[in-house]
This record gives C-alpha cells, sequence and structure tokens, in this order.
C-alpha cells in the first residue's frame, strides 16, 4: 500500500496546505443551483446553530511525481466550488475595504494567498488547476484579483455553472450582510461565514503517490450501488486505462451518451455487456467489465462498440424518435415497449454487432412479439420474466 495521508482535517487545511490540479480527464464544472442550494444549507444551519459542522465529502489525491502535481482523483467538483465560494467573499471583502473598513483588506488579502493564489498575466501562483476546458476561464472569473464578469455568449455549459455558482454565492452572501445597517456588524457577519466555512467544514483526504492505487480508493468509496455512480465507475476506469489515448475514449463517451439521451448509462452497458459476453447482473456489472478490460486497446475498442450500438440501444428505447430502424421494425418495437419487455434488447443488440440485415432482424423482432404476447397476454407472465 501507498497511501501517504489519510485523515479528516478542516476544509481550509486541506485547501491552503497543497496546489492541486485537475486532470483533463474528469468531467467538466458540472453542479448546478440544487448542489449550491443544498451547501447553503449546510452551512446556514452551522451559522444558526442548529449543527456543530459539516461533512463536505471525501477528496482523493493522486501525487503523481513525473509531473510533480498533486491530482484530483475524487473531489474536484467539491474542490471547485469551494474555490469559486471564497472568491465570492474575498470580492465582498474588498468592497468593505472600499466602502472604508479597513480590517477587510487583510481578509482579501488572506483567501487570496492561502486559499486561492494569484494569477495575472505576470505571475501564476494558482492553488487549483483545472482541466483544459475550463482552466482559462476558471482562472480569469474566479482567480483572478479582479474576478472579472466575462462575457458568456461563447462560454460552454459547464463555464455558465462557475459563473452561476459565482453569483449564486456572492447575492447569497451579500443578502445575509445587508441584513445588519453598520458596515462593522456586516464584517463580523463575512468573518463568521469565512470561518465557519473554512474550519467546521471537514473533508476526508486520502492521498497515495499510486496511481491504481488512487482510483482503487475512489472505486472503494464510490461503489454504492446507484446507476450512475456505476457508470462513473466504469468511465473512470475506461478513462484511466486509455492513457495517451483518454481524449479519444472521453470523446467517444460523450457521443454515446448523446445517442442514448435519457436512457440509464448503466443498464445500456449492462445490456451491451450482456450481448457480448455470458449473462451477468447489474451489481456485478463494474466489477465483470474492471476484471476483462484491463488494456488501452481494449479500452478503445470496447468504448468504439458501445458507440456504436448505443444508436441501436437509443432506437429500441425510443421508437417513435429512431433513425436506426426500419418502419416495420419500428412499429414491432413499439408494440413491445407498450408491453413492457426489455430483456430481449442484447439479441438485437448482438445482431446488430455481427452485421445482421434490417430483414433478419424484423424476423427476430416479429417472433420475440408473438412469444411476449402469448407470456404477458395469455399466459398473465411478466413480460421480462421469460
Amino acid at each position: 500500500m501507498s497511501i501517504i495521508n489519510s485523515n479528516f482535517r478542516s476544509l481550509g487545511s486541506y485547501i491552503m496546505e497543497n496546489i492541486y490540479k485537475i486532470p483533463n480527464y474528469q468531467r467538466e464544472y458540472s453542479w448546478e443551483e440544487t448542489e449550491l442550494e443544498d451547501l447553503w444549507m449546510d452551512l446556514s444551519q452551522i451559522i444558526n446553530g442548529e449543527t456543530e459542522s459539516h461533512f463536505f465529502g471525501q477528496i482523493v489525491i493522486h501525487v503523481d511525481k513525473k509531473e510533480k502535481a498533486k491530482l484530483i482523483i475524487d473531489g474536484q467538483q467539491r474542490t471547485s466550488t469551494a474555490v469559486i465560494f471564497l472568491a465570492a467573499m474575498r470580492e465582498l471583502f474588498t468592497e468593505m475595504y472600499n466602502a472604508g473598513w479597513d480590517d477587510a483588506q487583510f481578509d482579501a488579502q488572506d483567501i487570496t494567498t492561502k486559499f486561492i493564489g494569484r494569477y495575472t498575466q505576470t505571475r501564476d501562483e494558482r492553488k487549483l488547476i483545472l482541466g483544459e476546458n475550463d482552466k482559462s476561464y476558471f482562472s480569469n472569473r474566479i482567480q483572478s484579483v479582479s474576478s472579472e464578469q466575462l462575457g458568456l455568449q461563447k462560454a460552454t455549459k459547464s463555464q455558465k455553472r462557475i459563473n452561476f455558482a459565482y453569483n449564486y454565492f456572492y447575492k447569497k452572501l451579500e443578502e445575509e450582510i445587508n441584513s445588519s445597517d453598520f458596515l462593522e456588524d456586516k464584517y463580523g457577519l463575512l468573518k463568521t461565514f469565512f470561518s465557519t466555512f473554512t474550519e467546521k467544514c471537514s473533508v476526508m483526504f486520502v492521498e497515495t503517490d499510486d496511481f491504481n492505487e488512487a482510483f482503487i480508493i475512489f472505486e472503494t468509496l464510490n461503489a454504492r450501488g446507484k446507476d450512475l455512480e456505476t457508470a462513473d465507475l466504469l468511465k473512470n476506469h475506461l478513462f484511466k486505462i486509455a492513457n495517451k489515448k483518454v481524449g479519444e475514449v472521453k470523446k467517444n463517451w460523450k457521443q454515446m451518451l448523446e445517442f442514448i439521451g435519457t436512457v440509464d448509462t448503466t443498464k445500456y452497458i449492462r445490456h451491451f455487456w450482456n450481448s457480448q459476453n455470458v449473462f451477468i447482473r447489474e451489481k456485478d456489472l463494474y466489477k465483470e467489465i474492471r476484471k476483462k478490460i484491463t488494456t488501452q486497446f481494449e479500452a478503445i475498442i470496447f468504448i468504439d462498440d458501445l458507440v456504436r450500438l448505443s444508436e441501436v440501444y437509443g432506437g429500441m428505447k425510443n421508437p417513435a424518435e429512431d433513425n436506426f430502424f426500419e418502419t416495420d421494425s419500428q412499429q414491432v418495437l413499439n408494440d413491445l415497449k407498450r408491453l413492457g419487455a426489455k430483456s430481449f434488447y442484447p439479441i438485437i443488440l448482438a445482431m446488430v454487432k455481427k452485421d445482421y440485415g434490417p430483414n433478419e432482424i424484423y424476423e427476430v423482432l416479429s417472433a420475440i412479439e408473438v412469444l411476449v404476447v402469448r407470456n404477458f397476454v395469455i399466459s398473465g407472465l411478466v413480460a421480462n420474466k421469460y
């Protein structure tokens, strides 16, 4: 085992002690108003004396000796949000200083030096460096001392979320401190929010210099059987073993999600896996794929097949919106959907994978429909239990 550190520490201590990087394969900033509101409510409960502290979640760090960097394997969303929150506090402290409260200048400087870092055209001392897609925007919008409002016309979805999060926390804090008429009281309230956030919010911090072990820790902490988490674990496993091909795998994963739309990602991957391998239950899916897909080449082939068949799967789940199947097959798929039949999906995926033609697929679908009707309508059995 190569665990360097493993302990609970305050959020402030975690951010202040090191410089962290978010690897490019990690997803972009994704927190929206629901997550921001949850954090605000948790913090407010401490301020109001309803609770004594708040557990902010786990942080898993890989100490990459080659890059001489500490990479966030788990906790990038929480860390980014914490820095955004602190940047909003810094702006309010700066405004208080400009309004005549001199001590506020020291607080703003402390936040910059200890938690955010300095970022200008001539200095780069950032405490957190995001992945390539959001790095420049985050630096200019959040970490720059001017914290300037940037145009959002060409901003990506994640960049718009970063901007929204900053404005959300700024407005929430502004509303709280403006409940007082006196600058001294406003300053005291903001100091309370700052100390509460940095000292009474805690994280479980795990640090290792072994790349594989970092992912094993992440997987262990997050493997709780929920579908979304299973899909995330699978994604991270593929990204990890793809190594220098991670950009290609990431692009294909995104394309797969676009094809299946709102369809449950884990259920699709399980049906795909069962179409090519021995039947496996959903709870064993991640473990089995992790055991079988172990090389960069295997990861590339796997994600290529996932992308190719995701359009087929989307067509089976939503025949009315399908562009893959012929009209006669679409009609049968519509009938099967109304009957609630789903367990035939792996059969059709396997046929497409082996390049069966439209007529052959239609014949099999028609036979499946007859079987389902006999079981479901005549025998009274559940459509997916045959």
